[in-house]
């Protein structure tokens, strides 16, 4: 690790230029005789999509599961944990694995630096590896995007290997298996249905169904045909995936491969209420690049009624003239937005070049 440090230092510092900088490592090279391999075997599960894929496709590792709290679900959120832990256990029961419970306090210390999904997670996962197989073994974990998605982000293929060592091997598993995929094989699987847990913002459920995340991991199964073998995720709605803010590249990507699966499916209500929230978040950064002072970009990427509006006045059914369509009443909406703004003697924009 010490070795790799001054490329994993590089990685992380090209990607994120505001949040990391290199620093120099001075430490010891003891002689380590350890084998290249050892035998303890993990791979770290949250019960989402993604982990129960890992499961379903390679089976239970040998020394079994590890969910960790604090995490993805705070220590001070006790239902949501304990519907968890209720959850896992009869997981444990019915697949026949061992889940091991750990706790962490790490992200009170890192959240407030650095993004926990595009910096973070990686780092915690890797250090948590160390801690479970320092004397040897590999740590599991599914890919969170596929080969033909890289882009920067906390785990990744390029980072995984650095962040192992000569005892210790951090794999990702997944990198040729999109999303959908994943979702697809989830419906032949015994235990994912009854267990799938996605949500982060449940309050002692496994999934709310309501949040962002919830309704696009509904939408995924609606259009790999599984809704109805899914128990613990509600159906998706289409007036709250229409309302949805989306606010990361890495949202946007997912929903456009469930947006255009709809598209190739005919399922034209999902594939326009898709249309609505990516239109926003184009209409958002246009008008960020554009100029636009920041308080009149977050009214207008929020406002479900106009964009809805918009979208439903110039849509076909397909999504792309739609999405033309909201672009070119945004840029009216814009206008009269800014005229108002003018008449109460405000000014909306920042100096454009050409007016």
């Amino acid at each position: 690790m010490t070795a790799a440090a001054s490329r994993l230092q590089e990685i992380y510092s090209t990607w994120y230029p505001d949040v990391f900088s290199r620093v120099e490592i001075v430490a010891p090279h003891p002689e380590d005789d350890a084998p290249e391999d050892g035998g303890a075997e993990y791979a770290f599960f949250s019960g989402g999509v993604d982990s129960f894929w890992l499961l379903h496709t390679k089976g239970a590792p040998a020394d079994g599961l590890v969910f960790v709290e604090g995490l993805d679900i705070p220590l001070k959120a006790a239902p949501e944990l304990e519907a968890v832990r209720k959850s896992f256990q009869g997981l444990e029961r019915d697949a026949g694995v061992r889940i091991h419970f750990l706790r962490t306090n790490l992200r009170d210390f890192t959240d407030p630096r650095a993004d926990w999904g595009k910096a973070q997670h990686s780092l915690a996962m890797a250090a948590i590896a160390h801690l479970l197989v320092g004397s040897g073994g590999v740590v599991r974990m599914a890919s969170s995007y596929t080969w033909r998605e890289l882009q920067p982000w906390g785990e990744s293929p390029l980072t995984a290997p650095l962040l192992s060592g000569k005892r210790v091997r951090l794999e990702l598993e997944g990198l040729s298996v999109s999303r959908l995929e994943r979702a697809a094989s989830l419906a032949q699987s015994s235990v994912a249905p009854r267990y799938l847990r996605v949500c982060w913002a449940s309050r002692g459920a496994l999934n709310c169904g309501k949040c962002e995340k919830c309704q696009r991991t509904a939408a995924a199964l609606r259009v790999v045909g599984a809704a109805d073998a899914f128990p613990t995720v509600p159906r998706c709605d289409i007036r709250r995936i229409r309302e949805l803010s989306l606010t990361t590249e890495q949202m946007v990507g997912q929903w456009r491969e469930i947006q255009d699966a709809a598209v190739r499916n005919g399922d034209h209500p999902l594939a326009e209420a898709i249309a609505v929230p990516l239109a926003k978040w184009a209409a958002a950064r246009l008008l960020k690049l554009s100029g636009c002072r920041a308080e009149v970009g977050r009214l207008l990427a929020k406002d479900s009624d106009v964009a809805g509006t918009l979208v439903e006045e110039g849509a076909a059914l397909h999504p792309a003239p739609a999405a033309r369509a909201f672009v070119a009443g945004m840029a009216r909406a814009v206008k009269r937005r800014a005229g108002r703004a003018l008449k109460r003697g405000k000014a909306p924009f920042a100096k454009v070049p050409g007016g």
